[in-house]
């Protein structure tokens, strides 16, 4: 029989201030229950569903932390967002984390280039797992688990340098400067495991 190649696609929401110099822990979203390590020792946030995406409550609950984190840092950002679930989320209850959306068809700051280092980064981790375990003869190698997938992800936002964070955001006409007035924008995109 033919041998078939199990793949899961993972969501991948991105959040960083538009100078680069603060980029939050990714949040994503995959059809897989929760490894085994638990949220406490995960390298970012994780969360499951049917559907594999970053559904409203799972945003919800992202932006509910970030507003508390924002709350007892005495600070207020606003958040720049595309086509997500959010627009039909309540965000009544957000005292430090404000909203606001990009119109339909607008290239945001973070697809001008961030989306795409982040995977590259993130297939090159992958590369260099699969060749590891093609040298090693260890064809197990080449499958890749979530929790591992989840340090790939983690590990290529990481990788993104501020000053390219920051490029994006001035190409997208923001400044991005430190002492930008747009301090946070948010972003999903899908990863693929394979």
């Amino acid at each position: 029989g033919r041998a078939r190649r199990a793949t899961q696609r993972l969501s991948v929401l991105l959040c960083a201030n538009a100078d680069g110099s603060e980029k939050l822990p990714p949040l994503v979203a995959g059809k897989s229950a929760k490894p085994r390590a638990g949220q406490a020792g995960l390298p970012c946030d994780y969360t499951a569903n049917s559907k594999g995406g970053v559904t409203t409550q799972a945003l919800a609950k992202y932006l509910k932390a970030l507003d508390t984190r924002m709350a007892a840092e005495s600070r207020r950002v606003l958040l720049l967002a595309g086509r997500l679930a959010a627009q039909s989320l309540d965000t009544s209850g957000l005292r430090h984390v404000q909203l606001a959306f990009f119109p339909p068809g607008t290239v945001q700051p973070l697809e001008r280039g961030v989306v795409q280092q982040v995977k590259g980064h993130y297939r090159q981790a992958m590369l260099l797992k699969a060749m590891a375990a093609l040298e090693g003869q260890d064809r197990s190698g080449l499958q890749l688990g979530l929790m591992e997938a989840l340090h790939f992800v983690a590990a290529a936002w990481q990788a993104v340098e501020p000053s390219d964070i920051a490029a994006c955001f001035r190409e997208a006409g923001f400044g991005g400067g430190p002492n930008a007035t747009i301090t946070t924008a948010l972003k999903s995109e899908g990863e693929e495991e394979e």
